[in-house]
């Protein structure tokens, strides 16, 4: 099981989270805290979140993207992040386009001379945990 929110001081440095789109794939909506000035965690379940306040607003659904299995992350017509009033990303309009300010179109990628890789410094590497 993994948290939905986890995070140390948490509540110290977020005021609210309020009308967010969740979706945990079907798992228990959990929250683990790392209380500021406390060594314990504290551990809520969503409906004690929401007492503290947290979420008012909030829908737990399934976003009803495009096609998720094949990286197509735009919301279908009856996604609840519209209703919530979310603004889908204009991916068409994103990246390099024809356009007459261009000074150049299609876009070629110079030639340029790059240096190989070196081999990694044994010396430089971090600790694995």
């Amino acid at each position: 099981e993994s948290c939905l929110y986890c995070g140390r001081g948490w509540l110290d440095q977020v005021a609210t989270c309020r009308q967010n789109l969740i979706f945990h794939q079907g798992m228990p909506l959990s929250i683990t805290l790392h209380m500021h000035g406390k060594r314990e965690l504290e551990e809520l379940a969503w409906n004690q979140w929401l007492d503290k306040g947290q979420d008012a607003g909030s829908v737990v659904a399934d976003p009803k993207f495009v096609d998720p299995a094949n990286d197509d992350y735009r919301l279908r017509p009856d996604s609840p992040a519209l209703k919530l009033g979310f603004k889908p990303i204009p991916v068409e309009k994103m990246g390099l386009v024809e356009s007459p300010e261009r000074a150049s179109w299609p876009v070629v990628e110079p030639k340029v001379r790059r240096d190989p890789l070196l081999p990694p410094n044994p010396s430089n590497r971090q600790p694995t945990p």
